[in-house]
């Protein structure tokens, strides 16, 4: 009789085990999917503009060729011909990095004016925070990140892209509308 109440007790008891496993399991399952969506969910993607798509993806470094956008309100236009890697992309007519009034932050900028829509139309950074179209007249603000229109009859902003530093190549950021982003996760 004691022999079967401790079987049945050691029963039970493995039971309890095996099920305390399964929810571990099952646990540690969800944190990981919670996690890997989290990371691929939250990476910040560029809101799109009614310009014609065409990818962005290159490096600026500050600590050598683009040394200019380490000053207050400076800017750098890089298009096709500026290429210094065969895979680099720079949108549909260009891309113009601009630094912030403090110089702490850089915003990117499709050069193509969002009111014209047409590759060979840019706009012109200038180095009080601005671009103008010279086409339609209309100006953006590019020092706060929005290439919001200050004047003249664009309604949309700028297309704007992400610029993120890399962690391990201190004074060197990565440009990109996302297109790659997620491949190079991998």
């Amino acid at each position: 009789m004691k022999l079967c109440i401790a079987r049945a007790f050691e029963r039970r008891r493995c039971t309890k085990i095996l099920k305390n496993i399964i929810v571990t399991q099952q646990l540690i399952s969800f944190v990981i999917f919670s996690v890997f969506s989290f990371l691929f969910s939250c990476a910040e993607k560029t809101p799109r503009g009614s310009i014609p798509f065409a990818p962005v993806d290159f490096e600026i470094i500050l600590n050598g060729l683009d040394h200019v956008l380490r000053n207050p309100l400076s800017f750098k236009v890089f298009t096709e011909q500026d290429r210094r890697f065969p895979e680099e992309r720079f949108g549909f007519s260009g891309v113009v990095i601009v630094s912030s009034a403090t110089a702490n932050e850089l915003y990117a900028y499709d050069l193509c004016c969002p009111h014209e829509k047409k590759r060979e139309i840019k706009i012109a950074p200038r180095d009080d925070g601005t671009a103008t179209c010279e086409s339609c007249g209309s100006v953006f603000a590019t020092i706060y990140g929005r290439g919001t229109v200050m004047q003249g009859p664009a309604t949309e902003e700028l297309q704007s892209y992400l610029v993120y530093p890399l962690p391990v190549q201190p004074g060197t950021f990565r440009v990109t509308n996302g297109v790659k982003f997620f491949y190079r996760l991998f």
